[in-house]
């Protein structure tokens, strides 16, 4: 599989660079592997054949779909070329993987950490592991993702005589004293920054001022 930014959507022979042995329905052989390869536009269009299809009158896939609930699709649907789900095989793929690594200490002697994107390289099986539930997460997440964007912009659209709010956590702090003791250790205080946005209808306030 390979996800291009533009181009064409189709399916072609597998793209592996080796021979290796297969197993026919009955029989064996050696020879070129026969499993199809796909070019994906997107990450979205990859999630999107491997649910059921949505209904000819539906906005939205079913909730069992997006939830990896349905026992007729999902991600074990995708189909593998042999050679990648093969714990055996010396082949290997690079891909990246973000990771969270240590960079240092803060002021209080704290380990700082940061994602960092990384290469890796290991046989396709490992990635194909680390990649399905990676998958289900995602197709979650992007529902919700635009139902949610969706829904924002309906209201701004609609606004009625009350106002739109909006509030996202941004980040927890700890208060901690610099040189304290075991008790004061177990009993820090913490508050939560939340952000908050509100849309409302502007308030005229003069025959020229239109309060924003």
């Amino acid at each position: 599989m390979k996800a291009i930014g533009k181009g064409i959507y189709d399916q072609i022979g597998c793209q592996c660079d080796f021979k290796h042995i297969y197993q026919h329905e009955g029989e064996g052989g050696e020879g070129e592997c026969q499993a199809s390869s796909k070019l994906y536009i997107g990450i979205t269009k990859l999630w999107e054949e491997v649910v059921c299809p949505k209904g000819l009158f539906n906005e939205w896939h079913q909730k069992e779909c997006l939830l990896g609930e349905c026992l007729l699709c999902g991600v074990e649907t995708l189909e593998f070329c042999p050679c990648e789900t093969n714990v055996n095989i010396v082949a290997f793929m690079q891909w990246q993987q973000y990771v969270m690594i240590v960079v240092g200490k803060d002021k209080v002697g704290n380990k700082s950490k940061r994602l960092k994107l990384e290469y890796m390289e290991t046989i396709p099986n490992i990635f194909i592991n680390y990649f399905k539930p990676k998958l289900v997460a995602f197709i979650e997440h992007n529902f919700f993702a635009r139902w949610q964007d969706i829904q924002f912009k309906s209201l701004l659209a609609t606004i009625p005589k009350d106002v739109v709010s909006i509030i996202d956590f941004a980040k927890n702090y700890g208060f901690k004293v610099q040189n304290e003791v075991q008790f004061m250790h177990w009993h820090t205080t913490h508050v939560s920054i939340l952000v908050h946005i509100t849309y409302r209808w502007s308030m005229p306030l003069g025959d020229d001022i239109i309060q924003d």
